[in-house]
This record gives C-alpha cells, structure tokens and sequence, in this order.
C-alpha cells in the first residue's frame, strides 16, 4: 500500500506491506497537522497478523485522539493501552513549524533519520524496550529543523534504511522519493513500514 499524504504545506508518503500469508499488517501509522506542528508516530506490534495489528492501531488512536498532549503523556497513554495485548515498539516524531524544532520520543527498533539538504544525518539515539503496560522511563531528543529537510522512520521490516544512497534531492517532495525507491521494497516479506517526509519551514 502507498499512501500520499498532505498535511497543509507539509507531506508525507507511506509505503506499507504484510508478511506473506497475512491479510494485516502489524503496524500502524499516523499523521496530522494543526495548532502548527506536524505529528508523526509507527507503531510495530509484536510479532505478526491480528493481535499485532490490534496492539499497533490501539496506539494509533489513543494518539489520533489527544494530539495536543506532550510526547511524554502520549507514549503514557499508549502504554496504558497495552495491558492485555502483545505489546508494540513506537515512535512518535513532532515539528513545530514556527519554532523549527523537532521532538522526538522512542521505544524500541522502529528507526528514524533526518537529512540535511548538505548532506549530514541525524540519527536520534533508540531506546531499547517494549510498551507493555509496564512504567518506563523515556526522554524526549530535541533538535532544530532547517529547511528543505528530508526526514524518515521506518519499522524493522526493513533491513536497511531505505534513503542509504541518498537517492533524491534537497528540491524533491516525498512523493517523488518514495515513487523511485519503492521498487526496493518489493522483496521484503515482513510486515514492514517507511513514512518519507518533509516540513515547511521557511
């Protein structure tokens, strides 16, 4: 599945496939716009098909739901919901337009990068771990975002970053990477997931 999406001047294109013999994926995804930040979060359930996907898409909507609430209070939340499920890895990642500042909070192998139009990578620093319903101690990475930056987050279904060649440029929107990379992603049989995007700021 390949969706585009267009968050007021701010897009993002996801690409997402199931295992083999799976109707379902076990990630989710989400994104929005308002109050003048851009929210991202992937969430991997645990393991594959149903119960995976039932994890993943609890975390998704406890976050659809209070996209207004601090990163920290959202994984709360999460976490929360987890009692009784498989448990998930998650990712949330939130631009402030204005203030061209990234947030970023993580547990577990779900892997985000940030590419500058020079050249230089910011990979944040994973936390290892699961939500599970059990309390953990996460922080929230900080650092500036310039223009014309290109950011991903992918889930371990892929075994590598997807933008290791750098095969785009700093003018390129997310829907031209993703359409002449995607061809790579055909040979992976696992649930996997990759969210291309790119903030206005000016």
């Amino acid at each position: 599945m390949l969706e585009h999406l267009h968050l007021g001047d701010s897009n993002i294109s996801v690409y997402q496939t199931a295992k083999q013999g799976n109707w379902c994926s076990g990630d989710s995804y989400f994104a929005s716009y308002q109050n003048g930040f851009v929210t991202c979060a992937l969430a991997d359930g645990l393991g594959s098909g149903e119960e995976a996907m039932h994890a993943s898409k609890l975390a998704m909507r406890e976050i659809e739901e209070n996209p207004h609430l601090e990163l920290p209070e959202l994984v709360d939340r999460c976490n929360e919901k987890m009692w009784g499920t498989r448990g998930i890895v998650l990712s949330i990642l939130r631009i402030h337009l204005e203030d061209k500042v990234c947030e970023y909070i993580n547990i577990g192998n779900i892997t985000c990068n940030f590419y500058h139009p020079d050249g230089r990578m910011i990979r944040p620093v994973p936390k290892r771990g699961y939500l599970s319903g059990r309390r953990q101690n996460l922080r929230v990475q900080r650092w500036p975002y310039e223009k014309d930056m290109v950011f991903t987050m992918y889930s371990d279904g892929f075994p590598v970053d997807p933008l290791a060649k750098k095969s785009f440029c700093p003018n390129d929107t997310p829907e031209e990477i993703m359409n002449r990379i995607s061809d790579l992603f055909k040979g992976v049989d696992d649930d996997a997931t990759v969210m291309i995007g790119k903030a206005n700021v000016q």
